[in-house]
């Protein structure tokens, strides 16, 4: 009898709090305080100025037209249509005491939000598992703008026709469709356990970047597509850039590389969680051209680093004093040191109306920055005769030694004539010591 009495005490209760909300919302209003406290709530944990046209609540729905939600910092606008919130209302007023998920189901029609990627000062980022309030979300026809104002990039994309569909249960699975007036196309799947990534399936074919603004030195235009695949115990991934154009806009590097334009004929990176492959082929507007086969072991962590790289008919620039065109290939290797083994090879370079022809360079070192480059020519034509050196160079101290042989070369300056073989030891340390 006793359990029986307070079973009817706990049926009595909760009558007369569903009466009372019945009676707030028929006879008092209720919509307005809801209405104010939704957009203070609002207001205060997005920072940034609400307002909305039409509210309705009841005890099973609240709905929202023309949602408005403005940065006060300008880093988003958010416009929605419609918004409908489906709940429990007993499970809202004893959302402390109770494990039930409140929001049976959230439904957003025709958002439009602008996101604006700025550098922001670290704050401390809540934790909190956003799932754990609502069943369902539903998000259909949306739209994307991302433009970004950081100094080392600056681009803008858009995505339309977003839908997305978001179920939690134990697991929280992601659904995300989009594609573009360009008829590009974003596919996402993923599954979240304990604001944890347990599983993610994307695809982005044909994604166009216009107008890509690099550290304010290139401007890129091209299409991209991706794959991304993970299931917590391994990484795949495929990026490829096409129709890629590369344009220059420092006239520092320009007047270093010769050229105005690159127009890379591919790029691909691509691996897993152990190994990452990165290859590209870049043309130019000149007869500049290039290939880099790149391999990074262990990409997330302990990176370690090794790029083959091809270079044709490169023109020195003219801030070297040296006029000529050299080609060059090798293996750079990254591993807490740069290490770098290559060959310079060109058919003639002139210097102050003195030519050396068939010019053959071979470089080594296993540190590049503190470590000594180790290099070695071949016999070349200079002087009228054959000149040969050898020796090594510190970047880090400013310092070189060479050995230097010349066989029967003919050289005049000044009036001073020079006949005969030489061989000579030559150390710079901020001035020339023979």
């Amino acid at each position: 009898m006793k359990h029986n009495r307070w079973f009817v005490y706990l049926v009595g209760i909760l009558l007369i709090i569903n009466l009372s909300i019945y009676a707030a919302f028929k006879y008092f209003d209720a919509a307005s305080y809801f209405r104010n406290r939704i957009s203070l709530m609002l207001e205060s944990s997005l920072d940034a100025n609400v307002s909305l046209d039409q509210f309705s609540i009841n005890e099973k729905q609240m709905f929202i037209s023309n949602l408005k939600l403005d940065d006060k910092q300008g880093q988003f606008q958010i416009r929605v249509k419609h918004l409908y919130v489906d709940y429990n209302l007993l499970f809202v007023l004893l959302s402390n005491i109770s494990k039930a998920k409140a929001i049976k189901e959230i439904r957003i029609y025709e958002p439009d939000v602008i996101y604006r990627y700025q550098a922001k000062k670290k704050t401390n980022t809540s934790n909190t598992d956003y799932t754990k309030w609502f069943k369902k979300l539903k998000v259909e026809n949306g739209k994307l703008k991302i433009v970004s104002g950081l100094k080392i990039i600056k681009f803008e994309s858009q995505l339309d026709s977003i839908d997305i569909q978001i179920n939690n249960e134990k697991q929280s699975e992601i659904q995300l469709n989009a594609h573009t007036s360009e008829h590009s196309k974003l596919k996402l799947y993923s599954v979240l356990e304990k604001n944890r990534l347990k599983k993610l399936k994307a695809t982005v074919s044909d994604l166009r970047l216009n107008h890509l603004i690099i550290d304010s030195k290139l401007v890129l235009n091209c299409k991209s597509s991706a794959m991304i695949d993970f299931d917590s115990r391994q990484w795949l991934y495929d990026l490829q850039l096409h129709d890629l154009d590369l344009a220059i806009q420092d006239e520092t590097l320009k007047n270093i590389l010769s050229v105005n334009h690159l127009f890379p004929e591919r790029f691909r990176l691509y691996g897993n969680q152990n190994k990452a492959f990165l290859n590209t082929k870049v043309k130019s507007d000149t007869d500049l051209n290039l290939l880099l086969e790149m391999t990074v072991s262990d990409p997330f962590k302990n990176r370690k680093i090794s790029l083959d790289y091809v270079i044709n008919h490169f023109q020195l620039p003219k801030m070297t004093h040296v006029e000529g065109k050299i080609n060059a290939e090798g293996t750079l290797k990254w591993n807490g040191k740069i290490g770098v083994e290559g060959i310079v090879l060109s058919d003639s370079l002139t210097f102050k109306d003195e030519t050396a022809k068939a010019i053959q360079l071979s470089v080594k070192t296993d540190d590049l920055l503190n470590g000594k480059i180790k290099f070695q020519s071949n016999e070349m034509q200079l002087f009228k005769g054959r000149t040969s050196f050898s020796g090594n160079y510190s970047l880090k101290n400013n310092q070189i030694e060479s050995d230097i042989q010349c066989s029967e070369i003919a050289y005049d300056f000044k009036g001073l004539s020079l006949m005969g073989n030489i061989s000579s030891t030559v150390q710079y340390r901020k001035k020339v010591l023979l």
